[in-house]
């Protein structure tokens, strides 16, 4: 998997803020920002690393493209 750095995959690019579905209730949940994008640009390979706002803290598993979306 190939990182992106600053470009945008899925109208997401680095320092985008997002909600993510949690994957034991499948709820979606705010506070989250894009830290990195790796793949190729199409959706079924794009995974973002996202970064907790209120802490700062990267998560250590990256999102699928589904998983992820702008802050609504």
């Amino acid at each position: 998997m190939a990182a992106l750095g600053g470009n945008t995959i899925g109208g997401l690019s680095p320092g985008t803020e997002v909600e993510v579905r949690t994957r034991f209730q499948g709820r979606w949940a705010s506070g989250f920002e894009v830290d990195a994008v790796h793949g190729d640009g199409s959706d079924h390979d794009d995974r973002y690393v996202v970064r907790r706002r209120s802490d700062g803290v990267v998560l250590p598993v990256a999102f699928q493209a589904t998983e992820v979306r702008p802050r609504r």
